[in-house]
């Protein structure tokens, strides 16, 4: 029988995992909780021109060869089985855990294409109504989403508050700063080390209206909420049988071979491994190139006896975090956007 690998989670580095597998004829399974592919980067766009899903939404039957795909929702993982919400157990040889991360605005509620498409136009409608926008959170969405709508939207009153002393943390202080007076130039308003008392997660995928103050007493009121931050990762299957492989905050423990601390039959890739690194797109899809070539190596060894996988193990890829340089890009709207290391402001037009 020929050694059987689990995809679970169908976002970048898991699609390209599995692609790359399958077409090399090797036994995969991949399970997801949507029957699409979403390129989750362009969200930002989508809140403006909903029409983009389009384009940004890919049923996985249009991504083949990726193997024998399952609609599901996984729910414990164990060295050797998966299990699902339905009940369904899976058996595997070797499993890559890709199941990504949510957060409140960007990632939908939907299984199917035809509903996140669904989700989307209703966002950008709600949107567009509004008179007034606040953004909680200026990370990268953050800033992207507030971008977008000071260009297409630029009678909106746009309010962006963010609890540290500058935006974009994670990135030169000179980015954060762009960010900031290229915002305010368009319109939008900034509050810096203040927050909202916004709750971590949402119920449903229309955002909230807001009326109250910050933390330091500023009185903001808007017709739309969008929350961007709260990041979860999507790694609670772990707990019940492989805590030792998570951490306190839920990312896996992964070595440089993205093969899970401890546990051998397992690899852990894109957002959910705690890899010292921005957790991007292209990233993750390298993570998905590079996992499949171990795999690969594994596979081939797998029926050739204990000591052929442990001489294949010695000559695994490593991964080399960010790919050994830093990435440091956001968009603004149409048009514009920041780069570093210069900083500056680009226009595409």
């Amino acid at each position: 029988m020929a050694p059987r690998v689990l995809v679970l989670g169908g976002g970048f580095a898991g699609i390209k995992l599995a692609t790359t597998l399958a077409s090399s004829g090797h036994d995969v399974t991949l399970v997801s909780k949507c029957d699409f592919f979403e390129v989750a980067f362009a969200n930002a766009r989508s809140l403006v021109e909903p029409s983009i899903a389009d384009l940004t939404l890919l049923p996985y039957e249009a991504l083949r060869p990726h193997g024998r795909f399952i609609q599901g929702e996984v729910v414990r993982l164990g060295a050797r089985t998966a299990t699902l919400a339905d009940g369904t157990t899976l058996d595997f040889d070797y499993a890559a855990v890709c199941t990504g991360s949510e957060y409140s605005v960007g990632k939908g509620f939907a299984a199917t294409a035809q509903d996140r498409k669904a989700e989307i136009q209703a966002l950008h409608d709600r949107v567009a109504s509004a008179s007034s926008v606040l953004i909680a959170g200026g990370g990268p969405l953050g800033v992207e989403l507030a971008g977008e709508l000071v260009q297409d939207y630029p009678s909106k009153q746009v309010t962006l508050v963010h609890s540290g002393d500058r935006l974009l943390p994670t990135m030169p202080a000179k980015l954060g700063k762009a960010a900031a007076k290229w915002l305010q130039e368009h319109g939008c308003k900034v509050l810096l080390n203040d927050k909202l008392p916004v709750p971590a997660s949402r119920s449903g995928p229309l955002p909230a209206s807001y009326s109250g103050s910050t933390s330091s007493g500023v009185a903001v009121t808007s017709d739309v909420l969008l929350v961007a931050t709260g990041i979860r990762l999507n790694t609670g299957f772990m707990r019940p049988d492989l805590a030792d492989a998570v951490d306190d905050a839920g990312r896996i423990k992964v070595d440089r071979h993205l093969h899970v601390i401890g546990h051998p039959t397992l690899f852990a890739l894109g957002d959910v491994t705690d890899v010292p690194e921005d957790k991007l797109a292209f990233l993750a899809t390298r993570h998905g190139e590079l996992v499949a070539k171990n795999l690969h190596k594994l596979l081939q060894a797998h029926g050739k006896g204990q000591a052929a996988v442990e001489a294949a193990s010695k000559k695994l890829k490593a991964w080399k975090p960010s790919m050994g340089f830093s990435v440091n890009i956001v968009s603004l709207g149409r048009r514009y956007g920041l780069t570093a290391p210069g900083a500056g402001t680009t226009n595409s037009a």
